[in-house]
């Protein structure tokens, strides 16, 4: 939950951001097997995943990622960015499961990710 503070994200305690930084605010200091692990299997077995991600070398919480080559007018804000010495994962958190997701909020994160 600190990083929620720290990023002005507190509302309401059931909300996603404060779900996200007490989740994953925690695991951070996981060792970053276990860390990679408990994020993989959260995905499913259909994710397709790599067994490893490597060191992880930076968790960001609510980077803001150049909007260019986007329809966003300012700023992209995916809820974590985990930097890896061989893969950058970008987190869009979401508190049900059920058609939360968007692929076109995926798109538009990755395509900012790749700007920065």
């Amino acid at each position: 939950m600190l990083q929620a503070a720290l990023h002005k994200k507190i509302t309401v305690p059931t909300l996603e951001d404060t779900l996200t930084s007490s989740v994953v605010g925690l695991m951070q200091f996981l060792p970053d097997d276990i860390f990679w692990s408990l994020l993989a299997e959260s995905c499913g077995v259909s994710a397709h995943l790599p067994a490893s991600i490597g060191k992880i070398t930076g968790v960001n919480f609510w980077p803001r990622f150049d909007a260019r080559n986007t329809c966003n007018s300012t700023y992209v804000e995916p809820d974590v960015w985990i930097e890896t010495d061989i893969y950058d994962i970008v987190i869009e958190a979401k508190r049900y499961d059920g058609g939360g997701q968007c692929l076109e909020q995926w798109e538009k994160e990755i395509v900012a990710l790749n700007n920065e």
